[in-house]
């Protein structure tokens, strides 16, 4: 399964980096290991994806069910397999 996912700065840096390596999200989509992810970077102040900025991850960890994590959302662990320049 492939999800497309908006992602603002400062966290598309910090993936892009290497830095940070999970996710934070509502599981609205029934996120699985082995799931691809494609990080498209957003603009919030103009409402618009940058062309051509794109992080693709797989995930390789799910934590749920846990009492710190709000029910309904998920913290996956992820490695970066593709990124555009």
């Amino acid at each position: 399964m492939q999800h497309y996912l908006k992602i603002v700065d400062p966290y598309y840096q910090q993936v892009a980096s290497g830095l940070k390596t999970f996710e934070v999200r509502e599981n609205d989509r029934n996120f699985k290991v082995g799931d691809r992810v494609v990080l498209l970077r957003y603009n919030t102040e103009t409402k618009q994806y940058f062309k051509s900025q794109t992080i693709i991850v797989e995930i390789t960890y799910i934590l749920s069910g846990f009492h710190a994590i709000k029910e309904g959302y998920v913290i996956f662990g992820f490695k970066k397999i593709y990124q555009s320049l």
